[in-house]
């Protein structure tokens, strides 16, 4: 009879045969890279135990079975032991940090078997299957023998890849950005773990210059791609020293201002990601205008534009 098993478990596989005199037994088995029996040294019981099963311990087992005198030897039918990947699947990498548009590869590698079956999804997606259908759950946590079929099935939607070895090509941070989890699923168990995928901060839309008059609302805008989700810093030129500088509470991706001689000047936004050390800079963008000379009017021309940034 199959057995289903978590590695550490104690697995017992019986034969019981009839001859007189009475039988001898040998339990073997499969060599699988040349698909042969072979005996397990001092398995010569009508039962075979395995204590604390090991992950590579799976496989088919059969008795054979000799009768003392008679040169015949009969064999049982075969017992397929399956050991689960409980607490052996890991992702490589763990996590990455990488660039928009790069192309990513996540290997999951896993013990146990055998039939070992991969399913790559992302775990929102998974939680959004189980919030619409609760009995994908049950079936995640079924008892052996494991319905791989089924799983494999109600998984089928939202399923990424099959296979150890998962590739995302061209990644956009928006859509790729976040977590992938890699299933390994076989008749004894299901067993997950889960890799991130980080980009780092791309500018998607520079701010753009604006000539505008005193007392005057004006709005720059900055956009970003990251994952996680980005930050924004807004800076101004010093225009003493030609360095950019924060501006206070100017966190977001607009920045506005009520304009006032001394909030002419050069701007930028800087974009971060939590986690990310690497940021991104925008182009800068010129807020400029007019000043009243006796009565004329005259362009001011930012002299910042030469400063070094």
């Amino acid at each position: 009879m199959d057995q289903y098993a978590h590695p550490g478990d104690t697995v017992t596989i019986s034969c019981m045969a009839d001859s007189y005199p009475p039988p001898t037994y040998q339990w073997q088995v499969l060599n699988t890279n040349i698909n042969i029996y072979e005996n397990i040294p001092s398995a010569t019981m009508s039962s075979y135990t395995t204590e604390e099963i090991d992950y590579d311990q799976f496989g088919m087992y059969r008795c054979a079975v000799t009768t003392p005198i008679i040169n015949e030897r009969i064999y049982s039918q075969p017992a397929l032991i399956t050991v689960s990947s409980n607490s052996s699947v890991t992702i490589d990498p763990d996590f990455i940090i990488t660039k928009n548009g790069s192309d990513v590869t996540f290997n999951c590698l896993s013990r146990g078997g055998p039939n070992n079956t991969f399913i790559w999804l992302r775990p929102s997606a998974l939680d959004s299957l189980i919030s619409n259908n609760p009995s994908v759950i049950s079936l995640l946590n079924s008892g052996s023998p494991i319905a791989v079929g089924d799983i494999v099935n109600q998984l089928s939607n939202i399923t990424l890849s099959n296979g150890p070895t998962f590739t995302l090509y061209s990644i956009n941070a928006t859509e790729d950005g976040g977590s992938y989890s890699c299933y390994v699923v076989n008749a004894a168990g299901v067993e997950s773990n889960t890799t991130t995928l980080y980009v780092i901060p791309v500018i998607t839309e520079d701010p753009r210059e604006v000539f505008t008059d005193v007392n005057e609302t004006v709005t720059l805008s900055c956009s970003a791609d990251s994952f996680p989700a980005p930050n924004y810093q807004w800076e101004m030129m010093n225009r003493t020293s030609g360095y950019f500088e924060p501006l206070t509470g100017q966190t977001s991706y607009q920045l506005t201002l009520h304009i006032e001689y001394d909030l002419y000047g050069m701007y930028r936004c800087v974009a971060t990601a939590d986690g990310i050390k690497e940021n991104a800079t925008s182009t800068r963008a010129l807020v400029t205008g007019k000043l009243f000379f006796g009565g004329n009017r005259l362009d001011i021309l930012m002299l910042c534009k030469n400063y070094a940034v």
